[in-house]
């Protein structure tokens, strides 16, 4: 993973030995030492806990987060026919904020009338049984 070579290695012993100082430097070596260990260990175990829950056969390439591109993932949520989305009324988000189908119509110059989200039954209908939590803030 770290790749450090040996003028690299004497730099940041000499700057350890002015920071820490040369008496207490064997107990903080010895202190990284366990520390270095432990995560040994602990990588050790989450890799045995992980290999007998899933197996020997998995194909950990497949769940390395480098391998996605963001914009291709919002583009096919965007854009993708999804059958899973309701197709009876607007959606609750219009409803909640109280006017429904009045985005950009007075950018577009429409002569449309704002409607209320209380005077169309579909909203109506499709807001009742949605759980209220009086106590909420």
């Amino acid at each position: 993973m770290f790749d450090i070579n040996g003028s690299e290695f004497l730099v940041i012993a000499v700057i350890a030995v002015i920071l820490v100082g040369p008496e207490r430097l064997p107990e903080y070596v010895r202190g990284l030492r366990s520390f270095a260990k432990r995560a040994r260990g602990a990588l050790r175990e989450g890799q045995a806990a992980l290999t007998s829950e899933f197996g020997e056969d998995v194909d950990w390439k497949q769940f390395d987060p480098r391998q996605y591109d963001p914009r291709k993932i919002v583009r096919e949520a965007l854009f993708d026919d999804d059958d899973a989305t309701p197709a009876a009324g607007p959606a609750p988000v219009a409803a909640a904020t109280g006017t429904v189908g009045t985005a950009g119509t007075a950018a577009v110059g429409s002569r449309r009338k704002r409607r209320s989200a209380a005077s169309d039954p579909a909203v109506v209908e499709a807001v009742a049984g949605a759980p209220f939590d009086d106590e909420a803030t």
